[in-house]
């Protein structure tokens, strides 16, 4: 028998397939790293599924932002900023912008310094959560101060656009 690499080939074949299904077994197997993530990550996931639970009451925001111990951030879109307001203190950054544009918001954020904690807040708390959490793991200090509704229950002062 002539071993040609064809030949060769054909009988190295069951090999590379054994070998071949091995992989994918142990890869199965194995915990998904962060690179095999949704663009949606686990914590953004595990932060919609647990109740938006604000760890800071409006007054409390409030008090912090007016002291300058705190940015207050408002995440919503600006339809909803239009149609109901925001808190007058709050920086706006929706959450569209934190989850889409990537690098070219977290540029502009450069210029809040990582010492000052961020309080954040939105319609329902649940996009708040998200943010704080991607903030935390960006090096900043974070709170959630929960929904907008809360701020304006207070009577605290608001304006109309970002």
């Amino acid at each position: 028998m002539t071993w040609t690499p064809r030949l060769c080939m054909i009988l190295s074949l069951p090999a590379v397939l054994t070998a071949a299904l091995a992989c994918t077994s142990a890869r199965a197997k194995a915990k998904p790293s962060k690179a095999d993530k949704p663009a949606e990550t686990a914590a953004d996931i595990a932060a919609t599924k647990k109740a938006a639970t604000p760890n800071m009451t409006a007054p409390e925001a409030a008090k912090l932002v007016d002291e300058n111990k705190a940015y207050l951030v408002d995440v919503r879109e600006r339809d909803e900023i239009i149609d109901e307001g925001m808190a007058k203190p709050a920086k706006w950054l929706a959450m569209e912008e934190i989850q889409v544009r990537g690098n070219r918001y977290e540029d502009a954020i450069r210029t809040w310094p990582k010492e000052m904690p961020l309080i954040f807040y939105c319609a329902s708390g649940k996009r708040a959560q998200i943010a704080a959490g991607h903030f935390k793991e960006l090096g900043y200090t974070t709170s959630v101060m929960g929904r907008f509704k809360d701020w304006t229950a207070t009577d605290l002062p608001t304006r109309r656009k970002p």
